[in-house]
């Protein structure tokens, strides 16, 4: 998390190429996710590179096997912010 947004990393273990869903949300960013029962909609903000390195230390920190996909790849893997924009309840 980083503040109220979700934090995700196209990482698709190191390969050289962004995973389809990566290029899915490039295309349409809003879209709905499934938090353990809680659904929302949320808009994707890409991260910038002057901001990658702050959350991507965080997420590895969090998940250290993040290190070890991103030295499997020369891509720089990218992140977005899963940022709310209405709850739906089901």
């Amino acid at each position: 998390m980083d503040g109220d947004c979700f934090v995700i990393a196209a990482a698709y273990a190191g390969s050289e190429h962004n995973p389809t869903w990566w290029l899915n949300l490039k295309a349409t960013p809003e879209a709905e996710v499934q938090v353990l029962r809680r659904k929302l909609r949320v808009r994707a903000e890409f991260v910038p590179p002057e901001d990658w390195e702050k959350l991507w230390l965080r997420l590895a920190a969090m998940y250290p096997y993040f290190l070890e996909y991103q030295e499997r790849t020369t891509r720089q893997i990218p992140l977005a912010l899963l940022r709310p924009v209405e709850q739906t309840e089901r």
